[in-house]
């Protein structure tokens, strides 16, 4: 306390040993190599996040609006929304599906069986535009022409396609191979009708699965909207279903979200630990700058009086 501000700022005197000189420059070294390192670990983390927020998927979600509908609605109400929205000018393409696909990074498995080979393959349910809304390419097969059932009947196969992974997984020579066979699972029967090319829905941290997708007439969980436009003008399908939601759900509020901003909320936490490290490396580099001036400055005027003595 007795101690007067301006001498002790003003740094240290002359009578500062060999020790305590090399001390100070071994910390300001170290402080300047943590300040840089921790610059790295930011600029890392950063990168790896941007890179794995652009990973291929298989399936495009760019200018796509998905729909999560309310549970208990009647299929008259599912039914007339969408033929509703399929007449609007700014849609091009709309489907069904049990999820936004990549939305969960679980998912729902399956042990299917072909008679030769048992595999655990990822199942949801879509409808025949689930393809053509996601740009999934069709390497084998076809969907034209199938006729989906209202209901289970015994005897009778299910139609559903599965992508070029689930081809391998379960023994087929190729996709051409694998058209028209049929997959159990327990005593269910599904034939499959087309091969699609492989995607991942599992994030960029876990093991992309195979992948089934069992056709389906009544899956009304979530509808996904494909615009006539250029395919990024999210506000013209929003401004559709806005216009459209309130004649068969007025007593509803419609929950809508673009399918890419929701698959990129996966790596939202990843990139905002890098924000914050690159934040905290920005303090921490001004810091060690100060300290490395200060080094410099002390060591020059050291210098000047041992030249002038």
């Amino acid at each position: 306390m007795g101690v007067h501000c301006a001498p002790a700022l003003q740094g240290r005197k002359q009578s500062e040993g060999k020790s305590g000189r090399n001390l100070r420059r071994a910390m300001t070294v170290l402080q300047f190599s943590a300040a840089l390192s921790l610059s790295g670990a930011a600029v890392m983390v950063v990168w790896q996040s941007e890179y794995v927020a652009r990973l291929d998927l298989g399936f495009k979600t760019q200018g796509l609006l998905a729909l999560d509908l309310p549970e208990g609605l009647k299929p008259e109400q599912t039914d007339g929304l969408f033929e509703a929205l399929k007449r609007h000018p700014a849609v091009q393409a709309l489907s069904w599906s049990e999820d936004v696909p990549g939305r969960n990074g679980v998912g729902q498995v399956d042990t299917m069986d072909n008679g030769q080979t048992r595999a655990g393959v990822r199942t949801g349910r879509y409808d025949l535009g689930f393809f053509n809304v996601y740009q999934i390419p069709l390497l084998a097969g076809s969907l034209e022409g199938i006729v989906l059932p209202e209901k289970t009947e015994p005897g009778v196969d299910r139609p559903l396609a599965i992508d070029l992974m689930a081809v391998k997984a379960l023994g087929f020579a190729s996709p051409q191979a694998a058209i028209g066979a049929q997959l159990k699972v327990g005593n269910d029967g599904w034939r499959i009708k087309a091969v699609v090319g492989a995607i991942k829905q599992e994030s960029a941290r876990n093991i992309a699965q195979p992948q089934v997708f069992r056709l389906s007439k009544k899956v009304r969980n979530v509808l996904t909207l494909k615009g006539s436009g250029s395919g990024s003008d999210l506000a013209a399908l929003r401004a559709a279903v806005s216009e459209v939601w309130p004649r068969y759900m007025p007593d509803t509020v419609v929950e809508m979200n673009g399918v890419e901003e929701q698959l990129a909320q996966r790596y939202r936490l990843d990139r905002n630990i890098g924000l914050l490290i690159a934040a905290t490396s920005l303090i921490a580099l001004l810091l060690a700058g100060f300290g490395v001036y200060a080094l410099a400055a002390y060591t020059v005027r050291r210098a000047a009086t041992r030249w002038k003595s």
